[in-house]
């Protein structure tokens, strides 16, 4: 089973989102998460192996409709069809060596994707009200 990944380290954002309605609050979170991983989803598609060349075209962002109002729940990996053989891949079979890409890519993105994702909320959310 694929590890989940969460982001930490925007604390100064609590309070103002804590301020926002559910609805308000889940929306900005999503517009600014969908935005905040693309540099992973590029990175992930450099590194995806390259066979046919599908799974790295495959790259995508989803937003999980299962998750709460209040949150956000990005999925960036492989699209399927054309990239259902990622998880393959990534983290190989007994007849297969694994060849990570998509752990790799979040490792080097990481900090941007936090960085981002302040942007974003930055420039969504009301300025008076963001302790900096």
């Amino acid at each position: 089973m694929p590890n989940l990944i969460g982001l930490v380290g925007l604390d100064r954002f609590e309070k103002v989102l804590r301020d926002l309605t559910e609805e308000v609050r889940g929306q900005a979170l999503r517009a600014a998460a969908v935005k905040a991983v693309q540099p992973l989803v590029q990175k992930a598609a450099a590194n995806a192996p390259r066979g046919s060349g599908a799974l790295s075209q495959s790259m995508t962002t989803q937003v999980m409709s299962n998750a709460p109002v209040t949150d956000a729940i990005v999925r960036v990996g492989p699209g399927y069809p054309s990239g259902s053989h990622g998880i393959l891949l990534e983290y190989g079979t007994i007849h297969m060596t694994k060849r990570p890409f998509l752990a790799s890519a979040y490792g080097s993105t990481r900090q941007e994707i936090l960085d981002n994702m302040e942007i974003e909320l930055a420039d969504m959310l009301p300025h008076s009200t963001i302790s900096y």
